[in-house]
């Protein structure tokens, strides 16, 4: 034992040889009050979770998909004028995509901004995104009159129709077949004016007056007056390829079914004009929102003064790989984001109003993995602290001690 006490260097002070003073006892107060506190610090780092990043390159085999959920409110569009769609890098519309999952719901908005009504599901797809689509959908074409065809469809229609519905042109039921007027195949029904319009474009015929036919007729009825002023709540998920394409809300065939006859310029002009595609996005997410992420879009609202708006969003998506400390990992998406407003004019072929979602996978993906500290860590730390703040305080103490007793002598001090 006497080899090992050489080594000593924790000799303890001999009682007799220490002076206790009341600034030494406050300064000793306070020191353990730093302890204590500094201590709690080290308890809170020790479990608070750290992300930390890193960055590799993008697998979009890892990645087929991206779930995309939306909220939009439309300030001035009724709900019957608006339909959303989405098409892929190929211009393939995502509704045939059969193993993708979609729902989504459209709900009435009054003037103020609240919910009319209940929820209605609606189909994605149905979306007219260019003037010749438009044109398409119209039946009216450039070609010479089709006089001939015409009039043997008028005539294949008497010839089809029942003797005794020929004086009348009944609108259609659901439990019965909606006559194609001539240009439908044997035993082919035309439940609807899209149905009349493709039947007449398979034959190579042209549609003159959708006041002609029936279907045209009954969902014209729909159109108009009741949601005059009215806004449109569009909400819901759905899952696109992860190899770039779009998400858009842009007016459907009920837009361009409210103005009669064959005049394109006209119909445009007066759809565009009605129009206006001032909207808020109460909510956008790219996959699974997780702790900590950005969504930079939410709540965001955007004004257009007047109709014509296409209203363009460009996205980059970065793949995410989100590793909590207990639990699955979340595989996500972030995004950046620039926005762009176009001016529409009818003739330009530009494009018709809507908001667009153009989106884009990043070449990097990012995995984001939680840690803590650890108790290795903490005592470590702990150890440091203790230390740290006794040495500071004693060396506190000791300099007061000798400033006090250089000016008032020991006797003083000591009380």
């Amino acid at each position: 034992m006497d080899k090992v006490k050489k080594y000593d260097l924790l000799t303890p002070l001999s009682s007799e040889f220490r002076v206790k003073t009341a600034t030494g006892g406050f300064l000793t107060l306070v020191c353990l009050l730093t302890v204590v506190y500094l201590t709690v610090l080290e308890l809170r780092l020790t479990w608070m979770t750290i992300p930390e990043t890193t960055f590799v390159v993008n697998s979009t085999s890892l990645h087929p998909i991206i779930p995309i959920s939306f909220d939009v409110s439309f300030r001035s569009i009724p709900c019957n004028l608006l339909s959303i769609g989405s098409h892929d890098l190929n211009g393939q519309e995502q509704t045939l995509h059969l193993d993708r999952k979609h729902h989504i719901y459209k709900r009435r908005l009054n003037e103020k901004g609240f919910p009319v009504g209940g929820r209605k599901k609606e189909k994605l797809g149905g979306t007219l995104t260019s003037e010749n689509e438009v044109k398409e959908y119209l039946g009216i074409e450039d070609a010479p009159d089709n006089t001939d065809a015409n009039a043997n469809a008028n005539a294949d229609k008497t010839q089809k129709k029942d003797p005794a519905d020929s004086s009348t042109t009944p609108a259609p039921t659901p439990t019965l077949c909606g006559d194609c007027y001539g240009a439908g195949e044997d035993g082919e029904c035309c439940d609807s004016c899209d149905d009349v319009r493709r039947a007449y474009r398979r034959k190579g015929w042209t549609l003159r007056n959708n006041n002609e036919i029936a279907q045209c007729k009954e969902e014209a009825k729909v159109a108009p007056g009741s949601m005059k002023g009215e806004g449109c709540n569009i909400y819901g998920n759905i899952e696109v390829q992860a190899a770039g394409g779009d998400l858009h809300v842009s007016g459907g065939k009920g837009l361009y079914d409210l103005e009669g006859g064959v005049d394109l310029a006209r119909i445009l002009d007066s759809a565009y004009e009605s129009f206006n595609v001032s909207h808020t996005i109460n909510k956008l997410r790219f996959g699974t929102n997780y702790p900590g992420a950005i969504q930079q879009l939410d709540s965001e609202s955007r004004t257009v003064l007047d109709g014509r708006g296409m209203y363009q969003y460009y996205f980059t998506i970065v793949p995410t790989t989100y590793v909590p400390v207990k639990g699955p990992e979340i595989v996500t998406y972030q995004y950046s984001v620039t926005e762009h407003l176009r001016h529409l004019d009818a003739g330009s072929n530009r494009g018709t109003p809507g908001v667009w979602f153009y989106y884009d996978v990043s070449a990097v993906s990012v995995r984001v993995e939680e840690k803590r500290k650890g108790w290795t860590s903490f005592f470590t730390s702990l150890a440091a602290v203790v230390g740290g703040v006794v040495t500071f305080f004693k060396f506190v103490d000791l300099r007061i001690y000798e400033a006090g007793k250089r000016r008032f002598g020991s006797d003083r001090l000591g009380s």
